[in-house]
């Protein structure tokens, strides 16, 4: 039967599997004898967990790794056979399912190992299970100090099997940071403890290009995989490994306005010349940053970058597309570019990044209830002082949106797990914290200026991410 294309979004998403065989092909060779896992957690970040799997397998691919016991029976009912890690505990009322789709999981509690060695018991199985040491991520695993208590409780289990000892770096994509051999340290007297068939694992994509001697028996790789860079610090060879992800729509409506007209929400943005405007159907509950345009937010369209301006809306965003010109004839139907390749131009995951990181400072004076943020070089990278994650809290148009990623979108993820994962250290703001004070002297002067409640806040209900007051 042919497929119907009449009813398609004009957006989507376009993942290159070779490009991914090719990337898990040179991280492979690059980091023989020891062995490559692929991380396709988070739906493959964005990419679409089976067709990444499948891709990253044919690749070399010793096994795979996802966050979660669904992810994992996802794979399995695809049929893919490799190993699979779940890569940290479950709620114990999922052990039944995560032994149903035979996957190994990490271990670092008591309680769980007790749980999981039972169920397996009942189930007459072996339940494979690595210990997962907590060197400096301060995220899950157990303590050092506790690993060799957990590594016998394992081992007396009948129904349990210890398979691997494994640790995370949390600063291997800051070169020369002083916190890898630090937890390289930590681990080494950890691994110490096992036999030497017990697998031994702690590199991510960061410290597998760049910290050889953490490589052990396997490698974790997952943001490589995708051709992305781990950090702005630690860049891929882009002679050897590509971006995946093309993220593509379609112009939807093209008008020429007058020089002095406002665009969208708030008219923060006015045009200052005669000029061609084209909507393009794809918004912030697609991710796109909406306060995209204020940090230089670009799309290509006929080859050339153009700007986004105005506030990008929900479903549609406005792009400036210049004068017009019968040399660069833009309508209805072209191709956009949001993410990729047109032509000889190209717009990098690591560019979006960077602009949806910028959309996250406070742009508005005195606007710190709307979590004022600062970015600032530091030692460590990128340091984010925030009270808490930017939103746009004005209520012009009684909208209370996040302004950075929206957790309902379906495209493209891979950009927002990138932007999600970059390296950071948050802190209270001190300028959000003197804006707090100042608000308070003026409300006991008496000349506070109260904020109008966004339509889809009742006087009772909270702000979202915010806790509840008394009235």
């Amino acid at each position: 039967m042919k497929e119907d294309f009449s009813l398609q979004r004009w957006s989507g998403v376009d993942v290159d599997t070779n490009a991914i065989e090719s990337n898990m092909g040179h991280l492979v060779e690059r980091c023989a004898p020891s062995s490559v896992w692929a991380v396709v957690k988070a739906n493959g970040y964005g990419h679409g967990a089976i067709t990444v799997s499948r891709a990253a397998v044919a690749g070399g691919a010793s096994g795979l790794a996802v966050a979660l016991v669904q992810e994992a029976a996802e794979l399995r009912h695809a049929g893919i056979e490799s190993r699979i890690l779940v890569l940290s505990d479950q709620p114990h009322e999922q052990y039944e399912t995560l032994l149903d789709a035979n996957a190994e999981v990490m271990v670092y509690q008591s309680e769980s190992i007790d749980t999981l060695g039972a169920v397996a018991q009942q189930r007459g199985v072996i339940a494979r299970v690595h210990l997962k040491v907590d060197t400096g991520m301060r995220r899950v695993g157990a303590e050092p100090s506790s690993a060799e208590a957990l590594i016998a409780r394992i081992q007396q289990h009948p129904n349990l099997q210890l398979v691997g000892v494994a640790t995370h770096f949390a600063t291997a994509d800051i070169p020369g940071h002083p916190g890898v051999a630090q937890q390289s340290d930590e681990f080494a007297s950890v691994a110490s403890l096992v036999e030497p068939d017990i697998e031994i694992h702690m590199a991510n994509s960061a410290a597998a290009l760049s910290v050889p001697d953490s490589r052990h028996t396997y490698v974790r790789a997952g943001i490589a995989l995708y051709g992305i860079d781990p950090s702005t610090d630690l860049t891929l060879d882009r002679d050897v490994f590509s971006a995946a992800l093309r993220w593509w729509a379609r112009v939807s409506y093209v008008k020429v306005v007058e020089a002095g007209e406002y665009v969208s929400y708030g008219w923060r943005y006015q045009t200052t010349r005669r000029t061609r405007l084209a909507t393009i159907p794809v918004g912030y509950a697609d991710g796109v940053p909406r306060r995209w345009s204020e940090v230089g937010g670009m799309v290509l369209i006929g080859g050339r970058r153009r700007h986004v301006v105005g506030v990008v809306t929900m479903d549609q965003l406005v792009v400036d597309l210049g004068p017009e010109d019968e040399s660069d004839p833009i309508d209805i139907g072209d191709e956009v570019v949001l993410i990729g390749r047109q032509g000889n131009e190209q717009l990098t995951v690591e560019e979006v990044q960077e602009d949806a990181l910028q959309t996250m400072q406070g742009t508005e004076t005195g606007n710190a209830d709307a979590g004022h943020v600062v970015l600032e070089p530091s030692s460590g990278g990128l340091n984010l002082r925030a009270k808490q994650m930017a939103r746009d809290t004005r209520s012009d148009f009684g909208e209370c949106e996040e302004t950075w990623i929206s957790a309902r979108s379906s495209a493209p993820a891979a950009a927002r797990a990138t932007a999600a994962g970059a390296s950071f250290v948050a802190t209270p703001s001190r300028k959000a914290s003197s804006s707090r004070r100042a608000r308070s002297t003026a409300a006991a002067q008496g000349r506070t200026r109260r904020h109008r409640r966004p339509r889809c806040c009742s006087r009772r209900t909270a702000w979202p991410g915010r806790s509840r007051r008394a009235p």
